[in-house]
């Protein structure tokens, strides 16, 4: 299709270049509208550009020169006729039988103007406008939403990074396009191995297919059938091994070192996928329409890529002093574990149905973004199972969108009583709503079941 796409274009400014060419010819080659349309003509073939919108400039005033210039014996009203006074009808004139070129010269220039303004104008529309083809993306620029029903709640203005519209319902998209993509092209990747039952999971096999890499993604037997399906969908080879994550993280890194052309992937833990997701503030940044920075950023935590990347983005925007707040289950609460310690620490298992939580131990980038980042962190790691669940159900009631546990850790923060007064001193929030790729409704109403919330959940007040 693309292939088609450019001959058309090819086509299209040719012919308009030779229209240009034969206008030119109306006028004395002296003239700077003959010489106008020349380097014009020169400019479109060479795809020069800019060269369209000039083009169609010199098309459109040599329209009005020819109709408009009735003392210039080459242009009486449409009409062929001898040459009253050589020469003036322009230097190749002579050559065509001494006639006038009038009808010619002004059906080209007309043509002219016609096929570059358009192409002008195709070219102005913005990609993600109007397309006439789509091609699979692994990123998208996802909106910025102003939430009024969680503002009016909190009596301060909240903002929603929807980062749960990235093509495989997560921000995990971010860190693993950057980071395949590098791989590719610097290390001339063929195959990568990847540990995760979740979105890290799916991101990988979705955003290897892009790029057209071997991709074997190893679960735990924990991980969710929907989001194994989803992985498999991609042409990914799935493996099942161990009860929770570490153990299907052990064996990828096995088959790793097995096979000298794999790559490792995890899901969390490499600069490059903390970069992809620091282009989460970037993004911020530029639709941020507030007169100050947001005092406040709220998001999830497993094994820390994403706030990693977060720590990244702030300083590089110059969001220094912005307050991060870190949510987790509290059965996953490995980074306010090491948050409290003040080192890296360690939980013995995961507890929680938000399993995509599930590092028992976060990366050490995350401790080191913190120490480095002006601002203040806050770890929240006593959100209950029901809190997280409960939030994701509000959110659904309030937003019309289905998230996780794990992006409701997030939004309990802005949902429960006991953790939004911390945010009564911030006057702008933002809170990342991270993802929603292993949420249908199906598997919310089991959420809901389990956590021993009423299936009348939909009707809650937000105490």
């Amino acid at each position: 299709m693309r292939s088609v796409e450019r001959d058309l274009t090819l086509y299209v400014s040719n012919a308009a270049a030779v229209g240009l060419l034969i206008s030119a010819v109306h006028f004395p080659i002296r003239s700077y509208i003959s010489q106008a349309q020349i380097i014009s003509a020169v400019a479109v073939m060479a795809r020069i550009p800019g060269a369209g919108m000039l083009g169609a400039v010199a098309a459109v005033v040599g329209i009005k020169i020819i109709r408009d210039d009735a003392s210039n014996p080459s242009c009486k009203q449409g009409k062929w006729k001898k040459l009253a006074v050589a020469g003036t009808a322009g230097a190749l004139c002579l050559g065509l039988s001494l006639r006038t070129l009038r009808p010619v010269t002004l059906a080209a220039s007309t043509l002219s103007a016609v096929f570059l303004i358009g192409r002008w104008s195709a070219n102005s529309i913005p990609r993600q406008g109007i397309r006439t083809h789509v091609q699979p993306t692994m990123t998208i620029r996802t909106p910025l939403l102003y939430s009024p029903v969680i503002s009016n709640k909190l009596g301060r203005k909240v903002y929603l990074k929807l980062d749960n519209l990235q093509p495989t319902g997560s921000f995990k998209d971010r860190g693993m396009s950057r980071y395949l993509t590098y791989l590719k092209t610097e290390k001339k990747a063929t195959r990568v191995i990847s540990s995760s039952g979740g979105n890290a999971g799916h991101a990988v096999a979705y955003v290897g297919k892009c790029l057209g890499l071997r991709v074997t993604v190893v679960v735990p037997k924990s991980a969710p059938q929907m989001m194994v399906d989803k992985i498999k969908s991609h042409g990914a080879e799935v493996t099942v091994h161990g009860d929770a994550w570490p153990q299907a993280d052990e064996l990828a890194r096995e088959m790793v070192a097995k096979d000298p052309n794999a790559h490792y992937i995890s899901p969390f833990d490499h600069p490059k996928i903390w970069e992809g997701h620091s282009t989460m503030i970037d993004e911020i940044k530029s639709q941020w329409d507030e007169k100050y920075p947001p005092s406040a950023i709220i998001c999830c935590v497993g094994g820390g890529g994403l706030l990693t990347g977060i720590y990244q983005g702030l300083d590089r925007v110059g969001w220094t002093n912005t307050t991060v707040y870190a949510a987790e289950t509290e059965g996953a609460a490995s980074f306010a574990e090491s948050y409290k310690q003040g080192k890296l620490a360690k939980i013995d298992k995961i507890r929680s149905i938000a399993t995509t939580l599930g590092a028992t131990q976060v990366s050490p980038g995350v401790l080191e973004g913190m120490r480095k980042h002006d601002g203040k962190t806050y770890a929240i790691g006593d959100v209950t199972d029901k809190e997280a669940v409960k939030a994701c159900v509000t959110f659904l009631k309030d937003h019309r969108m289905l998230v996780e546990p794990a992006c409701g850790a997030a939004l309990s923060v802005l949902y429960t009583e006991r953790h939004r007064k911390m945010l009564d001193s911030h006057e702008s929030i933002v809170a990342v709503v991270c993802g929603g790729g292993g949420a249908d409704l199906p598997t919310l109403s089991e959420w809901v079941a389990k956590v021993g919330l009423s299936k009348t959940t939909l009707e809650i007040s937000d105490s």
